[in-house]
């Protein structure tokens, strides 16, 4: 629900997230984090603001693992070569 990420009664990060940017999924997400850290470049910088949701659509995703669109296309937004 949303209070996994919001925190309705007042924050001091933007969309009154619980924590801030990528942090707020990595509450739940710690794992991914240490994936992330360990990943080369580009995937290394996607802990910024912007974060997770180059990817993912916590808000209105029909597609697994909350994906903006379907895996092969987020994927090829970047990866055109493969």
């Amino acid at each position: 629900g949303c209070i996994d990420c919001h925190s309705p009664h007042g924050s001091k990060f933007p969309a009154l997230l619980a924590a801030e940017g990528a942090d707020a999924c990595f509450e739940c997400h710690d794992g991914v984090a240490t994936e992330i850290e360990e990943a080369s470049e580009p995937h290394a910088a996607m802990d910024d603001e912007a974060g997770c949701m180059l990817c993912h659509d916590p808000h209105s995703s029909h597609q697994a693992g909350l994906l903006a669109k379907p895996i092969r296309e987020v994927c090829m937004e970047c990866h055109d070569d493969v």
